[in-house]
This record gives C-alpha cells, structure tokens and sequence, in this order.
C-alpha cells in the first residue's frame, strides 16, 4: 500500500539517501541495495530506526536454507481405513 511518506536512508558509513515512496524503498529492499544495518527515517518518525527492527524487513532477501530432516524415534502410526470401516 502505498503512502505519501517519503523515506530516506542513512547508511553504515552514514551517507544519507533519499527520498524514496514506499515502494521504492521496497524495491531497494529487495534488491539488497539497503541493507539490514542502515537505518530508515521518515517525518513521522522521532529517530532513525534500523531497518531489520522495522516492518520494512519483510522485504529483506531471505537465505534460502536447506531442509534438514531430524533422526527422531517417534514411530509414526498411520490409521487407513478401508471403505468398508466407513458407516453410512
């Protein structure tokens, strides 16, 4: 959704960029250009806020991690029934 907040970012470094519409900053985002450390502002705001504190991380790439499957000793049970275990 899209606001009238224009939005700046004060890198690392604290080199400050900006003004950005919301889906600018989304894009920046998403492409890695803003990272999880640089800080986002905007006028309503009091101070400078990191973005991975903020509801813009959402938009941060995700690590793809691998799916690991556990060693478990839960044994599992599965319950089939026939057609004729089912009463009408």
């Amino acid at each position: 959704m899209e606001t009238n907040n224009r939005w700046y970012v004060r890198r690392k470094d604290g080199k400050k960029d900006g003004s950005f519409s919301d889906n600018e900053l989304a894009a920046l985002i998403r492409k890695g250009i803003v990272e999880p450390e640089d800080e986002i502002w905007t006028m309503k705001m009091a101070d400078w806020m990191a973005l991975k504190d903020s509801i813009y991380s959402f938009y941060l790439p995700q690590e793809e991690k691998p799916f690991v499957l556990e060693d478990t000793d839960v044994e599992l049970e599965l319950d089939v029934h026939s057609d004729s275990d089912i009463l009408l």
